[in-house]
């Protein structure tokens, strides 16, 4: 019994993402758009653990295979170990997609940073939050404070 119970604690299989070495011609043949773009923002799903996948909006600057302009979001694994491309925003890739999705075997590369795009920066919320508890602090202190007066 004591056996059977340490076999589901016991870690899971691990999964890893295992690319077989393609040429840029491979590359070419397996995508169905393929561009130059840089990431404007990425869309990490609320309570995202090891699973799932991001969006990662792009401006298109370049397109040499496909149809594509202006903005564009393509979905990746949410990690390397399945496969997710690690983009970075602010920064300026050559994409291979296929049919919206992308990810580590693709052959995407890393043309540099782009400062000159403007990129979609993410709402505050650890601000708001600590904004909205000391506002709520504030009005219980001073409700407190005018119960004691009167």
């Amino acid at each position: 019994m004591l056996t059977a119970f340490s076999l589901l604690l016991a870690p899971q299989s691990a999964c890893a993402c295992s690319c077989a070495l393609s040429s840029e011609p491979e590359f070419t043949n397996n995508a169905d758009l393929i561009f130059v773009g840089v990431v404007t923002a990425i869309d990490k799903p609320f309570g995202i653990g090891g699973g799932g996948e991001l969006k990662v909006d792009f401006v298109v600057e370049d397109v040499s295979k496909g149809d594509s302009a202006g903005h564009l979001t393509l979905l990746t694994a949410s990690d390397g170990a399945a496969c997710g491309y690690d983009f970075k925003v602010g920064h300026r890739f050559k994409v291979y997609a296929n049919d919206g999705h992308t990810g580590l075997c693709s052959g995407n590369q890393l043309l540099g940073s782009a400062p000159e795009v403007p990129v979609d920066k993410p709402f505050p919320v650890g601000l708001v939050a600590v904004g909205g508890g000391v506002l709520v602090a504030g009005l219980i202190a001073f409700a407190l404070h005018r119960r004691r007066a009167l």
